[in-house]
């Protein structure tokens, strides 16, 4: 235990170069709203996680404020949560940034265990689905 400036020790209550557990000024992880943490950014609940990678879910990100107003421009979005919303602003004002364009079917959301996912014809043309293992559509 020491009060000063060091280079490795167990406790100390100064600035240093690698302790295992101190109350000093040593280099912070905290920033101005980019985190990447397990989970991306660690936003406000009046702010989404504006991901550096385009259409990537997860790492480093930055905190952005949520929109108040979007317009009703229908242009479905797969958010990061695996829900579809009418368009980038609406997946933004809820808090979730974007995985990709279009809407959410298992190959954004996946499938549970046991399940694939696979092409198959639906009503309004081609659809993946899951569907349980050796079922075909």
């Amino acid at each position: 235990t020491d009060a000063g400036t060091d280079a490795g020790s167990t406790t100390d209550a100064g600035t240093d170069a690698g302790s295992a557990t101190d109350a000093g000024m040593d280099a912070s992880v905290a920033d101005a709203g980019t985190d990447a943490g397990p989970a991306g950014c660690a936003c406000g609940t009046t702010e989404y996680c504006d991901y550096a990678m385009p259409n990537a879910c997860g790492g480093p990100g930055t905190c952005r404020p949520r929109p108040g107003i979007c317009t009703g421009l229908f242009d479905p979005q797969c958010g990061c949560d695996g829900m579809t919303y009418s368009n980038e602003c609406a997946a933004h004002a809820a808090g979730v940034d974007v995985a990709s364009a279009g809407m959410c079917d298992c190959r954004t959301t996946g499938c549970t265990t046991g399940q694939s996912c696979m092409l198959c014809r639906g009503t309004g043309g081609p659809v993946y689905v899951c569907l349980p293992g050796g079922t075909a559509c």
